[in-house]
């Protein structure tokens, strides 16, 4: 059950090493934050600083974040008076799945279904006759602007910049629906490893170092280490490098 590492099994040599669980943990805490903050002063913040930035920082992921909250205690103070356990059921789920996030990765991505259910529980709590009746056609629209909002960009500006849509990878074309389009970005060679530019500069952000075990067998998997300081100065003169080539 990855990233949690009390399921991790020791001894099973196809168990994630200790340091993997101990980066996922910190890139968990770090990425609701990115936008505002660098992944040291992330780290070097207490519990209460942490979440006084996760709810006061000024982006949009905050505002979906406090809506979430907002409607699913919205939810819990109307439904513990109705007699529907079906509903409170919900609403406990909700509740549990909330309070996980909460304690392992403060992402409202992965609350974005909490939040649609949230949705149904008000609509049916309020009892909308044209809900209950198009509920299905609501659904199924739902589904089609969610999907619309994802392909194309349509947010602009940089409030909204931490909202990413699909449409950077490439354009889309007809013939993506039999043939998926191939995104693939420029690989540079770390020496048994071929690794593009953006997981070159997260090898620095988190101090990592990955080779395979076997350059000829990529099935023998992958090891990794602590950063030092020699193999962080060859990585930063590969990235110096490929910037020239690139101005150039």
């Amino acid at each position: 059950m990855f990233p949690l590492e009390f399921s991790s099994i020791k001894g099973l040599k196809w168990a994630s090493p200790q340091y993997l669980y101990e980066l996922s943990a910190q890139n968990g805490r770090f990425i609701p934050l990115k936008d505002s903050f660098t992944f040291e002063e992330v780290a070097r913040m207490n519990t209460t600083e942490y979440f006084q930035a996760i709810f006061f920082q000024s982006s949009s992921r905050t505002i979906i974040f406090l809506l979430i909250i907002c409607l699913t205690i919205f939810n819990l103070l109307i439904g513990f008076y109705k007699k529907n356990y079906f509903i409170k059921s919900l609403i406990f789920c909700c509740i549990v799945k909330l309070l996980i996030i909460l304690i392992f990765s403060n992402q409202f991505r992965f609350l974005l279904d909490v939040l649609i259910i949230d949705l149904l529980i008000i609509f049916k709590l309020v009892n909308l006759k044209i809900f209950n009746k198009y509920s299905e056609l609501l659904s199924l629209i739902f589904v089609y602007i969610t999907s619309f909002i994802l392909i194309f960009s349509i947010f602009k500006g940089d409030y909204f910049k931490n909202i990413k849509s699909f449409s950077y990878i490439r354009s889309i074309n007809f013939d993506q629906i039999l043939i998926p389009g191939n995104y693939k970005e420029n690989e540079l060679n770390i020496n048994n490893l071929k690794i593009s530019k953006t997981k070159l500069e997260k090898f620095l952000q988190y101090q990592i170092y990955l080779q395979q075990i076997d350059s000829t067998d990529v099935k023998k998997g992958f090891y990794f280490e602590k950063m030092d300081r020699k193999k962080r100065e060859k990585i930063l003169n590969i990235l110096k490098e490929e910037q020239k080539k690139q101005v150039k």
